[in-house]
């Protein structure tokens, strides 16, 4: 098995024929790679993507990575998701845009708090990059302590 089939986290990295300029905009693809990893962790301020275990993806521009993974609470949790991206991004929490930005952009920070039911939850992230220099990182917050999306804590499971 090697690196890219483990985790719990299916992303599937799209490199698009034309320039990217926002998040929604209309695909046109000209190859993909999918893969799993164990958090979205990928180097920020960086020119190729590259994983937080120094994995060189040979991406560098005009890309889109789709994340798929799932949660599941064992009780009723208020959570705080944390996205710094650069460029745009859309994160959806069972199907339902909770947190985007949709243009180009240095690195930055967006955060939302949402409340969730126990249970299972289906979590998406859409990212990408335009041109320049690239990053994306995805956390959680629960009772104070910051994890990344990927990353077990007391009450939160990831699951494929």
């Amino acid at each position: 098995m090697s690196t890219c089939d483990k985790g719990n986290i299916k992303f599937t990295i799209s490199q698009n024929r034309v320039n990217i300029k926002q998040i929604y905009q209309r695909r046109d693809i000209k190859y993909k790679k999918s893969c799993y990893t164990n958090k979205i962790d990928f180097t920020a301020n960086s020119r190729e993507l590259t994983d937080a275990n120094g994995k060189k993806y040979g991406f560098y521009r005009n890309f889109f990575i789709d994340f798929a993974t799932k949660i599941i609470l064992d009780r009723d949790t208020k959570i705080r998701f944390i996205i710094y991206s650069d460029d745009g991004f859309s994160l959806k929490i069972d199907g339902k845009v909770i947190l985007k930005f949709e243009k180009t952009r240095p690195i930055a920070k967006n955060e939302k708090e949402i409340f969730l039911k126990k249970g299972l939850h289906r979590v998406s992230l859409s990212y990408f990059q335009g041109v320049g220099l690239l990053g994306v990182k995805a956390l959680y917050r629960v009772r104070k302590k910051r994890y990344f999306i990927g990353v077990n804590s007391d009450n939160v499971k990831f699951a494929k």
